[in-house]
């Protein structure tokens, strides 16, 4: 089995700066370092899509990555949060045929009377 190299930041921002400055292609430098073309072509991709945000590192994340977790994250909690509400409606309803505002609490606005919480139609 292969084993994977990792490249500092340094050597990869270097790296694609010898190949911006020297006029050589990139596969010429990649010989030159000894590193494989598809290596050095991912790296410039890299560096024009995110600039100074490439290479986070090992188990960073970029700055919108990040910001992704920490919203999927906040989602998760708000949906368990919901699901918590809608159970404790069932749970604290008061008996049939008595109006309640559950889903209301529930977080789903899309009606506007109050509704039974074991029917769940409209009262």
């Amino acid at each position: 089995m292969k084993h994977k190299r990792t490249y500092s930041e340094e050597l990869k921002r270097e790296a694609i700066a010898l190949w911006k400055s020297s006029g050589k292609s990139l596969v010429q430098i990649a010989k030159e370092l000894g590193i494989s073309d598809n290596t050095l072509y991912g790296w410039k991709k890299s560096i024009e899509q995110h600039g100074e945000d490439a290479f986070p590192g090992s188990g960073h994340q970029t700055p919108l990555e990040e910001e992704n977790r920490c919203l999927r994250r906040e989602n998760e909690i708000l949906r368990q949060e919901r699901a918590i509400l809608k159970k404790a409606c069932a749970i604290f309803s008061p008996t049939r045929g008595a109006i309640s505002l559950c889903r209301a609490a529930a977080g789903d606005v899309s009606h506007q009377t109050p509704v039974h919480c074991d029917a769940g139609h409209r009262k």
